[in-house]
């Protein structure tokens, strides 16, 4: 059970890790290209607020993979139970960011409103919300099953 344990440990560690790794290449990737298209795009209201989203979303993201990357304890039962709870959490989060980021363009688009700055920062919020699903996605898919942290 020791051997076992100790095997899922240092497996939910390596998949957390590179977990961060991709949302470090997300973050930096989101904060060049909002720098670029906000250079590139300054007088249009729709593209300054969609990369206004990118950098401040992939700022917050860099900053949660360098205190994740510094963290090299490797993670026991109650640990990998509270990262799987929190995966869960994250998951509705990022479903909710794509639906906020949706409700934004539609208003901004659709209503009376009619605001260029409200789809750009409803498509930006919606694609970063997608790519926050897909990867935590993939990171919950990845992570061994509770069950087999307890098989004798």
């Amino acid at each position: 059970m020791l051997l076992q344990s100790s095997l899922l440990s240092e497996q939910t560690f390596i998949f957390l890790h590179q977990h961060l790794i991709r949302l470090g290449i997300w973050a930096l990737f989101s904060i060049i290209l909002g720098i670029v298209i906000l250079l590139a795009k300054r007088q249009n209201l729709a593209a300054q607020h969609f990369s206004l989203q990118f950098i401040v979303w992939g700022a917050i993201d860099g900053i949660i993979v360098l205190f994740g990357l510094g963290d090299s304890s490797r993670p026991d039962l109650v640990a990998a139970i509270k990262l799987r709870e929190f995966l869960w959490l994250n998951e509705g989060l990022d479903i909710g960011y794509v639906a906020v980021g949706i409700t934004l363009i539609i208003i901004g688009r659709w209503s009376k409103v009619n605001s260029a700055s409200l789809v750009g920062a409803g498509l930006g919020v919606a694609i970063q919300g997608f790519l926050l699903l897909l990867l935590d996605g993939v990171l919950l898919w990845q992570l061994p099953n509770i069950s087999d942290w307890i098989k004798p």
